[in-house]
Parts: structure tokens; C-alpha cells; sequence
């Protein structure tokens, strides 16, 4: 999410002497104690929040029958959960407590989400070294390769420029062309 002065241009630059601040804590978004301190922090060292970005995922990646109630909550209580409760804390606290793109668009605020294909972590790493499923992976992909850390920064990094101010409810495909293949 991103605020605009509904002119198409960012508010609020938080700089000093020319360069963006910015703050990093750890934070279990599981947890609504920890979000409201994460909230607590930027408050103090910012006043406000000017950009979202929700990045947190997990998965077990294991055959159907041994993904037991336990996992599946896991990956749920962050992938989805824990995702909401980050961006309701924050709509409710520094922005406008209603729903996302459409009725926070009123205010300024832009919402998009990015759809990477695979990307290379800890959790997929055996599978990504596997030459025979890694190979079977980018033979689908146009671009012919996985995508890489810095291919998803850029992407949250455009659409938190001025250059995606009239950008919102998108879903950015980062996938070298993955999706358009199907």
C-alpha cells in the first residue's frame, strides 16, 4: 500500500539530508502484541506509515497425506492471517480503517499485490537443487529461469513509486511469463 496526495505524487518524504529513513525490527505478525509494538515503533521514529509492504510466507512443502491440521495452520496463521492483521493494524491506526484498493483509493492510498513464481529459499531450495525438476520448472517458464530476490524488489519498489500512483487492485504477475503460458 502507498499514500498519494491524490495528485499521483508520494506524502510525507521521511529523509534526512536527502536520504530515505528507514527503521527494521523483528516482528511475529502472528501475534497482535508484536504488531502493535512493530505499529508503537514506527510511530515513534516516524509518525506515520507511508508505505506496507507485506512479504511474509511460509509452506511445508509435503505430500498431502502427511500435511496434518498443525501445518496447515501454520502456513495459514501467516500467509493469511498474519498478513490481514498487519494491514487491518495499520489501516486503523495510520490510514483509514475500511476495506483496501477500492475503498481506500478515496483517501489516496494505493493497494496491489505481486505474484512471484518460484524464487529461491529455504524452504524450496531441495526442490530448486534437484536439476531434473529445476530443469522441468524453467522449460515452462518464457524466460527461461526462476526469479530471484532482487526481480521482487523491484517490483515492490515500482509499485511504491510515483510511477505506480494511479496503479491499484492489481496483481503484479513477477513470473517471467509463467502465468501467461496457461
Amino acid at each position: 500500500m502507498r499514500r498519494t496526495s491524490g495528485k499521483g505524487r508520494t506524502t510525507g518524504k521521511n529523509s534526512f539530508a536527502g536520504r530515505p529513513r528507514i527503521s527494521s525490527l523483528r516482528c511475529d505478525i502472528c501475534s497482535r502484541e508484536d504488531v502493535e509494538h512493530m505499529l508503537d515503533e514506527a510511530d515513534k521514529s516516524f509518525g506515520r506509515i507511508d508505505i506496507l509492504v507485506n512479504s511474509a510466507g511460509r509452506n511445508h512443502l509435503l505430500p498431502a497425506e502427511d500435511y496434518d491440521e498443525e501445518k496447515f495452520d501454520q502456513v495459514m496463521d501467516l500467509n493469511v492471517k498474519g498478513v490481514h492483521t498487519v494491514t487491518r493494524a495499520v489501516g486503523k491506526r495510520f490510514m483509514i480503517p475500511n476495506r483496501l484498493a477500492c475503498e481506500w483509493g478515496k483517501y489516496g492510498i494505493t493497494c496491489n499485490a505481486i505474484a512471484p513464481t518460484f524464487v529461491r529459499t529455504p524452504i524450496n531450495s531441495f526442490q530448486l537443487d534437484d536439476p531434473a525438476f529445476f530443469k522441468s520448472l524453467t522449460d515452462r517458464i518464457p524466460l527461461g529461469r526462476i526469479g530471484r530476490e532482487e526481480d521482487i524488489a523491484a517490483a515492490a519498489l515500482f509499485l511504491c513509486s510515483d510511477g505506480a500512483s494511479f496503479i491499484s487492485g492489481q496483481i503484479l504477475g513477477v513470473d517471467g511469463g509463467l502465468t501467461a503460458m496457461q
